[in-house]
């Protein structure tokens, strides 16, 4: 600031040398506000750069103007009253509006601050004035308005795209406002909660504790777990940070609430509580010894079964070694198998089980089955052993060995003895049957009394019968003892097939039945046992004849079938089986009607034989039937026993 003339020279009390002076001037010129300085008359003896700005002058061009120059004409008379009431209240000086001229014409709107200058009489040496431009302060209002309204989008927008609930309540714990989060967590719209009170929220009792904590003066925020309902039914488990808003006179203005949906950590813990509960029922439940361990083999827990099984207590246990629970050759290989599977990872029992002795309390040892299972969680393993005393499984394998060996001794005794006994039947029945042809052929002269033929017919052909029950007898027993040897040599199937129906077409004729044959392709030649095919499809053949009434029909077919298989059929229009007999008809000694052992001649082992001489054979047979239509059973010999060079 530069001063001219008489100016100066009336400025120079206010801008007296020293330091004082110096510091005044700093401020006078550096200030932002405007600061005039005028002498008793109104006239302007110092202006600072703010001020001179301001009416678009310089410091120096304002230095001598009159304040009426530089003032509004309708404000002329506003500063005499206020430079008045400044000087009978210089403590504090009321400020005033009024108008400024710029250079320009333009109009200066400005808040204007009093004070007085005085000297050492305390006479009025110069007018000073604080000026502010309200334009000035409007624009950095408006720039504080815009940029609160910025700061209220990016909060707003903040709140609506935070995946946390947002819930502002007002000081009676109305909602005020709410964000989309906190109405999606409970089912609804955020217009739905607006207006209403927290405790339509929460559950009986829950609102009560909310309160409670926040009427503590001394602690305004809080984080509570709280179950919302929401209008429509929907629950969410939540934790809710709740804090207060614009504390006036120690009660809160309002309360805010930053809501974390937890339902699905709350589902997550239920259903682990409920695992948990599901897994330690079954452990405390479960019959075997189950114990845990850690990588040095010290048990860390034990169920309620292992006292049973070991003898120890639970609280015996906790803490001692798994070695205890085994004799010491058994620890010793434990130790080896753990020590090799901490080292490469082989399981030798883990996943897999094996059979170890174990060790009771008292000393005694048993058989047991050990499980183990491997716990490997970051900062936590474990070993899960399940041991299961087998005791009684053993004592009843013991068992079954021996009664299986005391079977076998019983059928090896049963087949000597039919082997035996057949023979032995076989030899005076031969004589029987011998005489009984010489006296029906009346070989030594003939009977008077012809009702002797019949009778030595009837003899004869009992004979045959009963010679024909011990010969499968026979044939039965040599099959159990694994006495049979094939004959294999290469057969036509086609001849062995015509040669059985010769030998039953008698019994077919007297039978009065229809006898079939099928054989329209070339069957190559077979490596197979002659014998053991014929006697399958006469005992085949034999019960088709004896299960069919007069006026039906059997027969044979064959072909190869897409596979390569030799498949043959005997069939019939019998009597059929009942469905409920068909799995137990190749048992030995069975027929498929209990009943009809007192009808049929046999004794049930026809299907056992052949079905035993087919299996031999690496084949296999197959029955269907319907009862009162028929039976069809199907004789498979695999590809292989065809000649393949044929």
């Amino acid at each position: 600031m530069s001063l001219n003339g008489s100016h100066r020279r009336a400025a120079a009390p206010a801008f007296a040398d020293g330091p004082d002076g110096a510091l005044f001037r700093g401020i006078f010129e550096s200030s932002p506000a405007g600061i005039a300085v005028a002498d008793p008359g109104g006239v302007v003896i110092a202006a600072n750069p703010a001020f001179a700005a301001m009416l678009g002058y310089t410091p120096d061009e304002l230095a001598g103007l009159p304040l009426a120059r530089i003032t509004h004409p309708d404000d002329w008379l506003l500063e005499a009253p206020a430079f008045a009431r400044a000087a009978r209240d210089a403590a504090a000086p009321q400020p005033f509006e009024k108008r400024y001229l710029r250079k320009d014409g333009g109009v200066v709107r400005a808040s204007v601050r009093p004070s007085l200058l005085r000297d050492a009489n305390g006479r009025v040496s110069a007018l000073v004035a604080m000026i502010e431009d309200f334009g000035v302060h409007r624009a950095a209002a408006t720039a504080a308005a815009d940029e609160l309204r910025r700061s209220e989008r990016r909060y707003r927008g903040i709140i609506a795209a935070t995946n946390e609930g947002f819930w502002q309540l007002d000081a009676d714990f109305v909602t005020v406002e709410v964000n989309g989060a906190l109405a999606r967590m409970l089912g609804c719209r955020p217009a739905d909660l607006i207006g209403r009170p927290l405790a339509d929220f929460l559950p009986p009792g829950q609102e009560d504790a909310v309160c409670a904590a926040l009427a503590q003066p001394d602690d305004r925020q809080h984080t509570f777990d709280l179950t919302l309902l929401g209008p429509g039914g929907q629950t969410a488990h939540t934790r809710a940070h709740l804090g207060a808003l614009d504390e006036e006179e120690g009660r809160p203005g309002g309360w805010f609430a930053l809501v974390s949906d937890h339902t699905a950590l709350k589902q997550h813990e239920v259903e682990l509580q409920r695992s948990e509960a599901r897994f330690r029922a079954i452990v405390e439940s479960a019959v075997e010894a189950i114990l845990t361990a850690d990588t040095r083999g010290v048990i860390l827990s034990a169920n309620p079964s292992t006292e049973r099984v070991f003898g120890f207590t639970q609280a015996e246990l906790v803490g001692r070694h798994i070695h205890a629970l085994m004799p010491a050759d058994e620890a010793r290989r434990h130790a080896d198998y753990v020590r090799r599977y901490m080292t490469t990872g082989e399981k030798a029992v883990i996943g897999r089980g094996r059979e170890v002795t174990a060790q009771r309390k008292d000393g005694t040892t048993f058989p047991a089955w050990l499980s183990l299972a491997d716990i490997d969680l970051p900062g936590f393993r474990a070993f899960v052993a399940i041991i299961g005393d087998i005791t009684p499984m053993k004592q009843a394998e013991h068992a079954l060995v021996e009664a299986k060996e005391a079977a076998e001794l019983a059928n090896r005794a049963k087949t000597a003895f039919l082997s035996n006994m057949s023979h032995e039947l076989r030899t005076p029945l031969n004589g029987i049957l011998g005489f009984a042809e010489v006296i029906h052929q009346q070989m030594l002269g003939t009977l008077e009394n012809p009702m002797y033929l019949n009778y030595v017919a009837e003899i004869k052909r009992s004979g045959e019968l009963l010679l024909a029950n011990i010969n499968d007898l026979l044939e039965m027993a040599t099959i159990e003892a694994g006495r049979v040897d094939l004959d294999v040599t290469m057969v036509d199937f086609r001849d062995i097939v015509v040669s059985c129906l010769r030998l039953v077409a008698k019994r077919a004729e007297r039978a009065k039945l229809r006898v079939e044959a099928d054989m329209g392709e070339e069957l190559p030649p077979l490596m197979a046992d002659p014998h053991a095919l014929k006697q399958v499809l006469l005992h085949l053949l034999s019960n088709a004849i004896k299960f069919t009434p007069e006026g039906g029909r059997i027969g044979v077919s064959a072909r190869i079938d897409n596979a390569g298989a030799l498949v043959a059929e005997v069939f019939d229009s019998g009597i059929g089986i009942p469905a409920d007999r068909l799995e137990t008809v190749f048992y030995p000694f069975i027929q498929g009607d209990a009943s009809l052992s007192r009808r049929f001649e046999g004794i049930g082992l026809g299907l056992s034989i052949a079905k035993s001489l087919l299996e031999q054979h690496g084949g296999r047979l197959e029955i269907r039937s319907t009862e009162g239509a028929g039976t069809s059973v199907m004789l498979r010999l695999p590809p292989e026993r065809f000649v393949s060079d044929w």
